[in-house]
Protein backbone atom coordinates (compact mmCIF):
# COMPACT_ATOMS: atom_id res chain seq x y z
CA UNK A 1 0.00 0.00 0.00
CA UNK A 2 1.11 3.28 -1.02
CA UNK A 3 2.13 5.14 2.36
CA UNK A 4 -0.17 8.38 1.33
CA UNK A 5 -2.98 7.17 1.26
CA UNK A 6 -3.89 7.34 4.90
CA UNK A 7 -2.84 11.03 4.77
CA UNK A 8 -4.77 11.60 1.45
CA UNK A 9 -7.83 9.88 3.20
CA UNK A 10 -7.13 12.25 6.28
CA UNK A 11 -6.78 15.28 3.88
CA UNK A 12 -9.93 14.40 1.74
CA UNK A 13 -12.38 13.82 5.07
CA UNK A 14 -11.48 17.31 5.97
CA UNK A 15 -12.20 18.85 2.27
CA UNK A 16 -15.26 16.86 1.28
CA UNK A 17 -18.57 16.92 2.54
CA UNK A 18 -19.33 13.81 3.93
CA UNK A 19 -21.63 11.84 1.36
CA UNK A 20 -18.49 13.05 -1.17
CA UNK A 21 -15.95 11.34 1.00
CA UNK A 22 -18.00 8.10 0.96
CA UNK A 23 -18.54 8.31 -2.58
CA UNK A 24 -15.27 8.79 -3.25
CA UNK A 25 -14.01 5.50 -0.78
CA UNK A 26 -16.57 3.72 -2.54
CA UNK A 27 -15.01 4.50 -5.98
CA UNK A 28 -11.66 3.63 -4.80
CA UNK A 29 -12.67 0.35 -3.09
CA UNK A 30 -14.63 -0.39 -6.67
CA UNK A 31 -11.33 0.29 -8.73
CA UNK A 32 -9.28 -2.05 -6.39
CA UNK A 33 -11.50 -4.77 -7.16
CA UNK A 34 -11.63 -3.97 -10.49
CA UNK A 35 -7.97 -3.66 -10.33
CA UNK A 36 -7.63 -7.55 -8.49
CA UNK A 37 -9.92 -8.80 -11.18
CA UNK A 38 -8.03 -7.62 -13.83
CA UNK A 39 -4.52 -8.60 -12.26
CA UNK A 40 -3.74 -4.44 -12.65
CA UNK A 41 -1.49 -2.43 -10.35
CA UNK A 42 -3.65 -1.86 -7.16
CA UNK A 43 -1.88 1.10 -5.30
CA UNK A 44 -2.56 2.82 -8.92
CA UNK A 45 -6.42 2.15 -9.04
CA UNK A 46 -6.55 3.10 -5.64
CA UNK A 47 -4.95 6.27 -5.51
CA UNK A 48 -6.81 6.84 -8.53
CA UNK A 49 -10.38 6.06 -7.33
CA UNK A 50 -10.02 8.24 -3.84
CA UNK A 51 -8.23 11.29 -5.94
CA UNK A 52 -10.77 11.01 -8.73
CA UNK A 53 -12.96 13.95 -7.17
CA UNK A 54 -10.63 15.99 -4.88
CA UNK A 55 -11.58 19.08 -6.83
CA UNK A 56 -15.10 18.71 -6.08
CA UNK A 57 -15.15 20.23 -3.06
CA UNK A 58 -15.16 23.79 -5.49
CA UNK A 59 -18.23 24.99 -7.24
CA UNK A 60 -18.42 25.04 -10.96
CA UNK A 61 -17.41 28.40 -11.07
CA UNK A 62 -14.66 28.22 -8.77
CA UNK A 63 -13.51 25.29 -10.56
CA UNK A 64 -13.70 27.03 -14.08
CA UNK A 65 -11.80 29.79 -12.75
CA UNK A 66 -8.96 27.72 -11.10
CA UNK A 67 -8.74 25.76 -14.37
CA UNK A 68 -7.99 29.53 -15.95
CA UNK A 69 -5.59 30.57 -13.07
CA UNK A 70 -3.63 27.42 -14.00
CA UNK A 71 -3.57 27.60 -17.46
CA UNK A 72 -5.92 24.14 -17.51
CA UNK A 73 -7.63 23.97 -21.03
CA UNK A 74 -11.07 23.84 -20.79
CA UNK A 75 -13.32 22.90 -24.44
CA UNK A 76 -16.28 25.00 -25.41
CA UNK A 77 -18.30 21.76 -25.11
CA UNK A 78 -16.75 21.31 -20.98
CA UNK A 79 -17.86 25.04 -20.36
CA UNK A 80 -21.30 24.62 -21.70
CA UNK A 81 -21.08 21.16 -18.88
CA UNK A 82 -19.44 22.10 -16.69
CA UNK A 83 -19.88 19.20 -14.08
CA UNK A 84 -17.29 17.48 -16.14
CA UNK A 85 -14.72 20.08 -15.76
CA UNK A 86 -13.36 18.65 -12.16
CA UNK A 87 -11.83 15.90 -13.53
CA UNK A 88 -9.32 17.80 -15.30
CA UNK A 89 -8.66 19.90 -11.80
CA UNK A 90 -8.42 17.04 -9.82
CA UNK A 91 -6.06 15.75 -12.11
CA UNK A 92 -3.75 19.00 -11.91
CA UNK A 93 -4.09 18.90 -7.86
CA UNK A 94 -3.37 15.36 -7.71
CA UNK A 95 0.19 16.18 -9.43
CA UNK A 96 0.69 19.57 -7.95
CA UNK A 97 -1.24 19.46 -4.53
CA UNK A 98 -0.62 15.38 -3.39
CA UNK A 99 2.83 14.61 -5.55
CA UNK A 100 1.22 12.39 -7.42
CA UNK A 101 3.30 12.00 -10.01
CA UNK A 102 2.34 8.01 -12.34
CA UNK A 103 0.97 9.17 -15.57
CA UNK A 104 -1.83 6.34 -15.65
CA UNK A 105 -3.30 7.80 -12.25
CA UNK A 106 -3.14 11.07 -13.52
CA UNK A 107 -4.86 10.09 -16.63
CA UNK A 108 -7.53 8.13 -14.91
CA UNK A 109 -8.68 10.97 -12.64
CA UNK A 110 -8.54 13.26 -16.06
CA UNK A 111 -10.88 11.07 -17.88
CA UNK A 112 -13.34 9.71 -14.99
CA UNK A 113 -16.11 11.91 -16.55
CA UNK A 114 -15.70 11.35 -20.18
CA UNK A 115 -13.79 8.57 -20.97
CA UNK A 116 -11.27 8.44 -23.94
CA UNK A 117 -10.31 6.93 -26.88
CA UNK A 118 -10.21 2.94 -26.86
CA UNK A 119 -6.79 1.44 -26.21
CA UNK A 120 -6.00 -1.81 -26.67
CA UNK A 121 -2.94 -2.82 -23.59
CA UNK A 122 -4.46 -4.68 -20.26
CA UNK A 123 -3.60 -1.27 -18.31
CA UNK A 124 -5.61 0.52 -20.68
CA UNK A 125 -8.80 -1.88 -20.01
CA UNK A 126 -8.72 -0.95 -16.54
CA UNK A 127 -8.34 2.29 -16.90
CA UNK A 128 -11.48 2.22 -19.16
CA UNK A 129 -13.07 0.62 -16.72
CA UNK A 130 -12.28 2.69 -13.96
CA UNK A 131 -13.34 5.72 -15.52
CA UNK A 132 -16.97 4.09 -16.98
CA UNK A 133 -17.30 3.51 -13.51
CA UNK A 134 -17.05 6.37 -12.13
CA UNK A 135 -18.63 8.22 -14.91
CA UNK A 136 -21.79 5.69 -13.98
CA UNK A 137 -21.62 6.90 -10.80
CA UNK A 138 -21.69 10.58 -11.60
CA UNK A 139 -24.42 9.98 -13.92
CA UNK A 140 -26.70 8.30 -11.56
CA UNK A 141 -26.47 11.43 -9.11
CA UNK A 142 -26.44 13.52 -11.25
CA UNK A 143 -29.83 11.56 -13.41
CA UNK A 144 -30.90 11.63 -9.20
CA UNK A 145 -30.36 15.41 -8.68
CA UNK A 146 -32.23 16.36 -12.31
CA UNK A 147 -35.36 14.24 -11.39
CA UNK A 148 -35.58 15.86 -7.61
CA UNK A 149 -35.06 19.14 -9.79
CA UNK A 150 -37.66 18.44 -12.22
CA UNK A 151 -40.48 16.51 -9.55
CA UNK A 152 -39.88 19.27 -6.62
CA UNK A 153 -42.76 21.20 -6.49
CA UNK A 154 -42.61 24.85 -7.70
CA UNK A 155 -41.93 27.40 -5.65
CA UNK A 156 -43.59 30.59 -6.22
Amino acid sequence: MDERITEIRKHLKKKLNPMRYEHTLGVSYTCMALAMRYSANLDQAEMAGLLHDCAKRYDDATIICKCQEHGIELTEGELRAPAVIHAKLGAWMAEHKYGITDPEVLSAIACHTTGKPAITSNRAVIRRQICRNSAVLHLKIWTKRCIRFWTAPAII
